[in-house]
């Protein structure tokens, strides 16, 4: 089993739940609420037809936050683990030894990344669910992550755990160098 030093969750903020909510309840409203107000009841629609229409429209929310409504963060010695949604489908691991530099940052995700949610943009990569806040991983090779968290520092300073338990020193605050040899 494999120890691990930190690991984090955070989920959608309560206000995206009214917005996605109300949305859906709306959609359910117009195809239920039209179909039992005209002259026939369901306007064409059987009950069956009808409850499957308006279980999809309320069943969609619980669909949409299994896959993406939840981000964890798992730090271990030899690698950090990151998992989007409920059921974890979209998953990512990186290992510590390709990690260059780490930091906590304040990012912009609506200009930087067009939302949150997994972002891909040219040389950069955000795994966030809310705020503007995350660790900035410089990688070795490849795209520089951004994992939203509330607590950025303490993601960093674990990290940084992480990386000297591993073989790793820290060269200052945020930076990461290998250790020299004796």
């Amino acid at each position: 089993m494999r120890e691990t030093i930190y690991s984090e969750s955070d989920t959608w903020p309560w206000w995206t739940w009214v917005i996605f909510l109300s949305a859906m309840g709306a959609a359910a409203w117009s195809v239920a609420g039209d179909s039992l107000t005209t002259t026939d009841g369901l306007g064409g629609f059987s009950v069956g037809e009808m409850a499957g229409v308006v279980g999809l429209l309320l069943g969609a929310p619980l669909v949409v936050w299994a896959l993406f409504g939840k981000l964890t963060i798992g730090v271990l010695p030899s690698e950090i683990r990151i998992a989007f949604g409920s059921l974890g489908l979209f998953r990512k691991s990186v290992p510590m030894e390709r990690i260059r530099r780490v930091e906590a940052v304040r990012y912009k995700p609506l200009t930087e990344f067009g939302g949150w949610g997994i972002r891909v943009r040219p040389g950069r990569r955000a795994w966030t669910v809310r705020g503007n806040q995350a660790a900035r991983i410089t990688l070795e090779e490849g795209p520089t992550l951004y994992l939203g968290s509330r607590n950025p520092q303490r993601l960093r300073e674990r990290i940084e755990v992480a990386l000297a338990r591993g073989g790793w020193v820290s060269a200052g605050p945020g930076r990461v160098s290998a250790s020299e040899p004796e």
